[in-house]
Order: C-alpha cells, then structure tokens, then sequence
C-alpha cells in the first residue's frame, strides 16, 4: 500500500501579533473529539488551563464511536494535520488518528492543572458573575454516578455533530437469512464478507468507505440501495481542492477579483472552491461560468467506469446540457435540499469497472428472506444488508443545559458559553423563513464564505472567534445589534446561517480575517510543501493500482483513468507565487525550504 514521505520540511515556531495572552483562563470543553481536543491545544499554547469532560469512555469524537477500522480522512493530510510537526499518512486511517488525538492529550496533560474527565457528562450550566459552573455526573467503576461540579471562566461545548446515528427498522428484517447490520463502530470489521453480494442502505462517506473494504476483504458484489445518488469525486480532486491558494473571503468577492483575468487565470483564482463541493456541493459555479471544461474531470470515472446508472441528478444533467451554462445546473435550491454530502473515492471506480458494484435508487418497502422490496416493486437480492443512514446534527440537548433558548451564530451561545461545532443540520422551511426576517438573503451563494471543510481547520478557526470576542465583548454586541449574526434557536444553528454571519465577521472584523487567512493558506502551502502536482499524481497512482490489486488481485486490472485529463489540470492549477511565511504564525507549522 502507498505511503508518504515527509520530505522538505521543517518545523518554525512564531506567533500572529496582538493575539490574546489566555494565561490564568480557565476553560472547560465539553467533547474530546477532534474539534475540541485541537482548540484545548490551541489555547493551551496561548497560556489557558483547560478541563475536558467526555461522555464516552475513551476521547476521540466520532472517530471512536463510529469509526471502522478501515475508516479514513477524506482529505490530504496536511488539511487534517492535528499537531504541528507530526505528519500521518495522506487519508488517514481511524487507528492513526486516534493515536494523534491521544498524543495531544499526553501534550496537554504534562501540565498538571489541566484535567479530561471520561464518562462525564455535562448537565447544567449555570453563570454567576463572571464564571461559569459545569454541573456533570460521572460514571464510577463501580456503576455508579458522582455529580460534580467544574468553575471555570468559559465553557465550549464541541461535542460533535455526528452524535447519534439515524436508525431504521423495515417491515420483515426479521425474515432476513442473513446479518443486518449499521456500518458503524467496529461492526462491519466483524462480519464475513467474502464471496457474499452486500446490500448497503446509503451513499455517504460511511457507506462508500464501508463498499470499499467490503470488497477489498473479498466480497462478491456491493449493491447501494439509495433515496438520492450522491457525489462521488475522484481521489485527484483532492489535491486540486486543497493546493489551490485563496484567502477567507466570500463567493462574491471571489467572483470580482477574476473578472478581468484570463480564462487560464479564472481557473487558478477560483478552483479552490472545487473545496465547496465537499463541503457545500457547486457553490464554485458562482465563480467559474467557464467551468464547463472540467465537465471531463467530472464525468470520467462515471462514463469510463460504466457507471452512469450512478450519476446523481446534477451530475446527470450537467452531462446531458454540458455546454450550458452550470449556474442553471447547479442552483443554490439543488445545493440545499441535498443533505448527503459528496464524497471522494477512487474504489467506487475502480469497483465500478470490475462489474462489483451497482446503485439502485429507490425508499425500501420491506425485507424478505433473500432480498430487499422497494415500494416500486423491485427486489435487490443480497447475503448482507448495511445500514448507513447519516447522523442526527441537531443538538436539541443544549436547551436542557443551557438557562435559555437561542443563540448567535457561528459560535455564541450565552454568557461565557460558545459552541464548537463543524456539521449543522439542514434548515427547516420556518428557519429560512426567519433568516429572511431578519435581513439575510439566502437565496443566492455570493455572500457564503470560503472555508476548508477540515476539522482541524474548523477548530482553529472557531478557536480564533472565541480567542478574539471573549476579550473583545463590546465588539459581539455590536455584531448582535447590527443584525450582522443571525439568531437561531439554540441548538439549531445550521450551515447557512453560520455561513452567512461568518461572511459578516469577515467584513466587520478584519483583525480576525488575517487570522482566517494565516490558517487557510498554510493549510494549502503545507499540500504542496508536501507534493508536487506530479508528485501527487504518482501517489494518486499507486493507489489506484492497489484498489485494482485488492478487489481483482491485479493491479493493472482497471487502466489509470486520469491520464488523459493530467494536462488539462496542470492548466488550471496555476499557483501564485507565494514567500514561504517566515512571520505572524499562530503555532507551530512548515516552511517549506523547497519549492513552492
């Protein structure tokens, strides 16, 4: 299996000015998962003890509650790096992240004042002058439950979005003669795969990477039995995502600055926002109206593979209406009502091209005793049925912890209590009614933001917004009076309303923008620190041949697809011409001392 180098870097140590001294803060967070365990560290650097209360009996978010053996990092791993100057392998594995979030927490805890309480949760907060209580009941040894009580001067809850998995139950499963099963925690490393055709509800990042080592491990055939097709993006999107350097700004910004620019040059300025597609799908079409050259990038794994049965709606129409402009195709309504996000995979390819997988759409009906009934009346026979349903993102639990009932976005929850959250919900029709009355449009992407949609990076970012308002409190009232943050019930932020009111920081705060913008660009300069175009393109090779090699025992059974598209990305990545960043770093990071 491929591996990757470290070569050409080194580490530096400096720090952004007039970042705010923490030392003597005492904040709690509540959540040991990525998000959490990397802001505790982040501000333990800038001087604040830190006590972590966790639910569950080991740390690691849903990296240790839902993850699989063969579960990986989506991205590269310089946009998933969780301590500076320890470099994992590209799409890390479940094994070696939980090993990196359990050296931050040997790091924070050599300092003795800092504390992480495992199964402990969080009951009440209560706010008396300028502190706050965390009220949370612990599980002994014994079974027992000790309520406990933490003083601290903040709490931030970072509990994750992916909580509680969605779970179904249809009509005769018990019927079935072979094992129904959720596709998380472990439980499909224990199933006997080999020679078995697997039936797996859902088309999410869970599902795809569950097809995958289901038939890297000898499966017959996979069959996904969907409600929508989603996304599925080839691996080398991942570097044309990441690499591409842009700073924090808004679509609309984006859009203006490549006016008067090339059709070579749009490209450079704006493929960053390919980043969008995994995070939100196509909001890049609000900066490319050219983009319909990359319609070969797009469709050549599904056209060459044979797998246009799994083309989703967008994707299918962009095929059928390729020289149409793609705003018409792939519309801001498109991008809401999908709830699934894309996700990247060279094995579906390649599983695709050996005959191994199939996508039927359709809502299941019933079980029998060889199959799954859709309500069309078609029968999917199958040995295995997976269930991969998504996750409940709400967090309704808040309003039993918290003293009241809304909260400003992205991270405001009430006094001295702020939220650090990545995955949000998808607004009801009343919620989008309300962003509207309070003077939001969202009926458009112009004013959405251009974020990474990388935990770590979420961490330092929302680190930033609590780092910079909790000294700066006048200045969040402003924002609040203003109307620039939008007012949600608590437990109910989603996506377009923290996007639209992180816009508005952006624009009303630049001191936080060029803090946004040190940790976005060093996440791209550290990919190509790390790779050469070329250099990734070889990687991205020798995984290809070890998907084939898994799943055929040949590596040369599915030719590389995306040789013929090679030279048609070299010309839209075109990079600035960046100075490596000798100064005004936050913590510690790479400079590169070769190309860039």
């Amino acid at each position: 299996m491929p591996t990757s180098s470290s070569k050409g870097m080194f580490n530096t140590k400096e720090s952004l000015p007039n970042v705010e001294d923490l030392a003597g803060m005492h904040i709690c967070y509540v959540g040991a998962g990525v998000m959490g365990l990397h802001s505790a560290y982040l501000v333990s650097k800038r001087g604040a003890t830190v006590t972590i209360i966790e639910k569950e009996s080991n740390i690691g978010g849903v990296w240790f509650t839902a993850a699989n053996k063969g579960s990986r990092v989506q991205i590269l791993e310089p946009g998933y790096r969780l301590i500076p100057g320890k470099i994992a392998t590209d799409f890390t594995q479940q094994e070696e992240v939980l090993e990196n979030l359990n050296e931050i927490v040997n790091q924070l805890l050599q300092n003795g004042e800092n504390k992480i309480y495992v199964n402990s949760t969080c009951t009440k907060v209560d706010n008396i002058d300028d502190k706050v209580f965390i009220h949370y009941d612990t599980k002994q040894v014994n079974g027992d439950v000790q309520t406990k009580i933490t003083e601290a001067d903040h709490v931030i809850f970072s509990s994750g979005g992916l909580r509680e998995p969605v779970r179904e139950t249809y009509i005769g499963e018990e019927h079935f003669n072979g094992p129904i099963i959720y596709g998380l925690k472990g439980e499909p490393d224990k199933l006997k795969v080999k020679g078995k055709h697997v039936l797996i509800v859902g088309m999410g990042a869970f599902a795809i990477e569950n097809a995958r080592e289901c038939l890297f491990r000898g499966a017959s055939h996979v069959t996904f039995v969907v409600r929508s097709r989603n996304i599925i993006l080839p691996k080398i999107f991942a570097y044309m995502n990441w690499a591409m350097e842009s700073k924090t700004m808004t679509v609309k910004e984006a859009t203006e600055r490549r006016k008067n620019t090339t059709f070579g040059q749009n490209i450079s300025t704006g493929l960053n926002f390919v980043g969008k597609i995994l995070q939100r799908p196509f909001r890049i079409v609000k900066t490319l109206n050219e983009l319909n050259s990359l319609r070969r990038i797009f469709l050549t794994g599904y056209e060459k593979c044979h797998a246009e049965e799994a083309l989703p709606d967008e994707l299918r129409k962009f095929q059928e209406e390729g020289g149409t402009n793609l705003l018409q195709i792939f519309g801001s309504e498109s991008e809401r009502d999908r709830k699934t996000l894309p996700t990247m995979s060279d094995a579906f390819f390649v599983g695709y091209a050996l005959g191994k997988i199939t996508v039927i759409r359709g809502d299941i009906e019933k079980c029998g005793r060889d199959h799954l009934l859709t309500k069309d009346g078609e029968k999917i026979h199958g040995d295995i049925i997976m269930k991969n349903l998504g996750f409940k993102q709400d967090a309704n639990w808040l309003q039993d912890v918290l003293p009241h009932d809304h909260m400003y976005e992205p991270s405001f929850l009430g006094n001295r209590a702020w939220l650090m959250k990545a995955e949000r919900p998808t607004p009801t029709k009343s919620e989008i009614k309300n962003l509207y009355e309070q003077g939001f449009d969202v009926k458009t992407r112009d004013n959405s933001p251009t974020l990474l949609a990388s935990a770590p990076y979420f961490a330092a970012f929302q680190t930033e917004i609590f780092s910079y308002f909790q000294a700066n409190p006048d200045k969040l009232k402003e924002l609040i009076a203003g109307k620039h943050i939008a007012k949600v019930p608590l437990g109910r932020s989603f996506g377009i309303s923290m996007g639209l009111s992180i816009s508005n920081i952006i624009h009303e705060v630049p001191e936080l923008r060029e803090r946004f913008d040190y940790h976005k660009i060093e996440v791209h300069r550290n990919i190509r620190r790390r790779y050469s175009f070329d250099e990734y393109i070889n990687e991205n090779k020798e995984w290809w041949k070890y998907c084939c090699k898994c799943m055929s025992g040949d590596e040369d059974a599915v030719p590389y697809l995306w040789e013929e598209v090679e030279d048609t990305m070299k010309t839209f990545i075109t990079f600035p011409n960046p100075k490596p960043v000798v100064s005004e770093l936050l913590i510690p990071a790479f400079t590169a001392n070769s190309k860039l």
